[in-house]
């Protein structure tokens, strides 16, 4: 920019997020800045989140801390159309319920007693959720998780606003009174001679260093044939390579974990004869 003064730069008119997909429109506010209209700022074409001051002039040679507060504030509160989670505090919740969750993102004129906040279809209670805005136009809403029912330990969790639903993030109930459960197992019949992949899939934390262990006909499998252990939203999965038949044994095997000193439910795992 001409001028022997540098031009500085006084802020921005959001930091993000933003879209992946690009697009959006963002503003600098500058002072020093010969060359361009008024010697300030200049906002055109304002998109998400922020749809106000669009092709707007102002000029920061003239104007005082107040009226630069009054301007970042019209530009925090421009009303936006979309519902987006874009963070959740915890992906993974206490099957008891009765903790604090927290969500930030675009829930523009989310009022509890008309929208909703959706725990795989369930309305979470109104008089629990708490809404505030946030300087980065976003707001955080707050809200006490409902218990564990029933069904799967992994919800979808939405925000719905002026009948326009998010798109869903996943949450899981976990707590340390419950027995941990395996919820699926990859494989249930096998080659005689092992040496097999199985993954099994449940809703604890799977830790050979405290002593948990896949349990395999009664025998357990060992650290070395344990093959990955992944977490995703409060759910493990740990892949193992089965052992050989052993010669006079039931070709029909039970298979459990113990975690933390506690005994899963059994999945059945059979031989071919």
């Amino acid at each position: 920019i001409g001028g022997t003064v540098p031009p500085l730069v006084l802020g921005l008119n959001t930091s993000g997020p933003f879209l992946r997909e690009g697009g959006e429109y963002m503003s600098v506010f500058l002072a020093n800045a010969a060359g361009f209209e008024n010697a300030g700022l200049r906002v055109t074409n304002v998109s998400t989140p922020f749809l106000t001051l669009a092709n707007s002039f102002v000029n920061w040679g003239s104007m005082g801390s107040e009226e630069w507060r009054n301007t970042m504030q019209q530009l925090r509160n421009a009303p936006q159309s979309e519902v987006e989670i874009l963070s959740v505090s915890s992906q993974s919740v206490p099957a008891a319920g009765g903790t604090t969750l927290s969500i930030r993102g675009y829930f523009e004129g989310f009022d509890k007693t008309r929208d909703s906040i959706l725990i795989s279809g369930v309305r979470v209670n109104p008089s629990s959720i708490s809404a505030s805005r946030n300087l980065d136009g976003t707001t955080s809403l707050t809200f006490t998780v409902p218990k564990y029912t029933s069904g799967s330990f992994a919800k979808d969790l939405q925000v719905v606003v002026n009948n326009i639903a998010s798109v869903a993030w996943t949450i899981s109930y976990v707590e340390a009174t419950l027995s941990p459960q395996i919820l699926s197992m990859s494989e249930s019949v096998g080659l005689p001679s092992g040496g097999e992949l199985v993954s099994l899939t449940g809703n604890f934390d799977f830790k050979p260093e405290r002593g948990d262990r896949i349990s395999f006909g009664g025998k357990a499998i060992s650290d070395s044939d344990i093959e990955s252990i992944t977490t995703l939203a409060g759910v493990t999965t740990v892949t193992f390579l089965t052992p050989p038949h052993s010669p006079g044994a039931p070709f029909a095997t039970s298979v459990e974990a113990r975690i933390n000193g506690r005994t899963t439910n059994s999945f059945s795992y059979s031989y071919y004869a």
